[in-house]
């Protein structure tokens, strides 16, 4: 979705009424807020009650409003869902906040109890009630035409829904919405085809991912349009990963979309590895940095066998993701080739070691790195590598640090010291700026 916060829309009645016909909630005389609950932690779904209703009411009361997230002040997140929840979908479990900051929401507990319990909708719907409400949320997919970034919103809420009968209706409207020419309605589309795993959008949502500009061309005229652009983008990359479209690899690796091929995990090992290995320099980079980013569990076996790899920069990649994730298994294959890697792997290990083994195990491997490395910048980044925490044992092998004959090697070390302990040290006048900045 845009990052940006939706303005408020004056005509308040209209829109809320617009959202009641597009989820089909009743919402009681006394409320005119509506609303669609995600599945997320164990927060109910969808309800009517009055309870539900004298809620939002207190929360619209103290200044939150819906599609206010992003400010601090969402009607779901920030405060309906932490009062009948205990959680914040943003931030984990907590309690309402407004503007970051705790705040009581004055509701009696009979009520939190109420709401919480007539949320709760039953699995297994009657097949007569999923007929009609998806008939109903068929009828009524044309709302989403007006192009109205919040009822956006609310319609991926809608039809990313665990309920079967939104399941049902999703079936009959996605493919219309994938076509809409609004680029809000466009990417909620996308987002619950993903989520849903409906696998019958990957043609079209691979056509919007290769003929849609990133919106970098059009961010210096309209950052706006350019921001949307790019969320419809990047949500028909996150999608086509999560559908499993390893067609759409080649366009992904190409537009560097690295979050999205990262989803692929070890299927997409033996394609990265063959461009890795190209001799287009764009495709051997991109190849590279996406290795370096594998996480998944099953692609540990193939990126071990990567540490033994002709190619020192593959096998550099293979270092960086090995190490990237906290795990015994990787750490101890990379350490069984230590001596093996170049000086920019032994750093990746080194600083993943310190975090891992300690700061006792890194200390001495950073001492031998920083004794026989001619390079000033790796050295100065093994300093960083090894301060890990400040410990008694890494404050003293900076304070030696600061003695090394090198400049960057000092500054280095005057800048971690100055992070650990807010006192000044003495270091080279091109990195008081930044030493400064990581005082703060």
């Amino acid at each position: 979705m845009p990052q940006t916060t939706p303005p408020q829309k004056p005509i308040v009645g209209i829109f809320f009424g617009a959202v009641l016909l597009l989820v089909g909630i009743a919402v009681p005389s006394h409320s005119t807020t509506p609303y669609v609950l995600k599945k997320t932690c164990e927060c109910p779904r969808l309800s009517n009650d009055p309870a539900c209703g004298r809620i939002l009411d207190k929360c619209k009361e103290l200044g939150f409003v819906f599609g206010g997230s992003g400010m601090g002040i969402g009607l779901l997140n920030q405060c309906f869902d932490p009062v009948v929840c205990g959680c914040d979908p943003t931030v984990g479990k907590t309690g309402p906040t407004l503007h970051g900051r705790p705040i009581a929401v004055p509701v009696s507990q009979a009520d939190i109890n109420a709401c919480g319990a007539s949320a709760e909708q039953p699995q297994n719907a009657s097949t007569s009630d999923r007929i009609n409400t998806a008939a109903e949320v068929s009828a009524q997919v044309s709302i989403l035409h007006g192009g109205d970034e919040e009822l956006a919103w609310a319609a991926r809420a809608r039809l990313a829904s665990p309920d079967p009968s939104a399941r049902d209706a999703l079936h009959d409207s996605y493919l219309l919405l994938l076509d809409d020419p609004d680029l809000n309605v466009k990417e909620s589309a996308i987002l619950a085809c993903g989520e849903l795993h409906l696998s019958e959008g990957v043609l079209k949502i691979r056509g919007i991912f290769k003929s849609m500009p990133d919106g970098r061309s059009l961010a210096n005229n309209d950052s706006h349009l350019g921001n949307e652009y790019r969320d419809v983008v990047n949500a028909a990359a996150d999608t086509l990963a999560a559908l499993g479209d390893t067609e759409s690899m080649p366009e992904l690796l190409d537009r560097r979309k690295f979050g999205a091929m990262k989803k692929f995990g070890h299927i997409a090992l033996p394609y990265l590895i063959t461009q890795a290995r190209s001799s287009d320099r764009s495709k051997r980079r991109n190849a590279l940095e996406a290795i370096s980013r594998m996480e998944d569990d099953a692609s540990t076996p193939d990126l071990i066998l990567l540490l033994k790899d002709s190619d020192p920069k593959i096998k550099d990649s293979a270092v960086s993701a090995l190490v990237r994730k906290k795990d015994d298994k990787r750490l101890s294959a990379v350490e069984a080739v230590y001596n093996e890697l170049d000086s920019w792997g032994q750093i990746d290990f080194v600083s993943a070691a310190c975090g891992q083994k300690g700061s006792a195990y890194a200390i001495p491997l950073a001492k031998e790195f920083i004794k026989n490395s001619h390079d000033a910048d790796r050295r100065a980044h093994m300093v960083s590598a090894v301060a890990c925490k400040g410990d008694p044992a890494t404050i003293q092998f900076l304070e030696d640090s600061l003695k090394h004959g090198d400049a960057k090697t000092r500054d280095e070390a005057a800048c971690q010291l100055t992070g650990f302990t807010h006192k000044a040290y003495p270091h080279s006048r091109f990195r008081i700026n930044w030493c400064g900045f990581k005082m703060f």
